[in-house]
C-alpha cells in the first residue's frame, strides 16, 4: 500500500512539472484554468487540450492518493515521512 502511495506522489509531482510551463506561459494556475475551461470560457487550443489532460490525470491521482492516505494507519505514514525527509 505504501509503495502505491509513493507511486502516486511521484506521478503527482511529474504531472505538476508538466503543467508548470503552461501556468507560466498563460499566467494562471491549473485549477483556475480548469474551472474556466469547464465553464466554456476558453477557446479550444492544442495547449489547452494537453493541459486539461494533465490536470484531469492530476485530479484522478489526487483522489486516489487521498483514498489510500486515509485507509492507512497514520503512525505508519509518519515513519515514511520521517525516513523520506532530507537532512538540513
Amino acid at each position: 500500500m505504501l509503495n502505491k502511495i509513493s507511486e502516486i506522489i511521484k506521478s503527482l509531482h511529474n504531472l505538476e512539472s508538466l503543467m508548470q510551463p503552461y501556468e507560466e506561459k498563460y499566467n494562471i494556475k491549473s485549477q483556475d484554468f480548469y474551472e474556466l475551461a469547464q465553464a466554456g470560457k476558453l477557446e479550444e487550443d492544442a495547449d489547452f487540450v494537453k493541459w486539461m489532460g494533465y490536470y484531469e490525470l492530476w485530479l484522478d491521482n489526487m483522489k486516489e492518493y487521498r483514498q489510500l492516505f486515509w485507509s492507512v494507519p497514520h503512525p505508519v505514514l509518519y515513519s515514511v515521512v520521517e525516513s523520506a525527509s532530507v537532512p538540513a
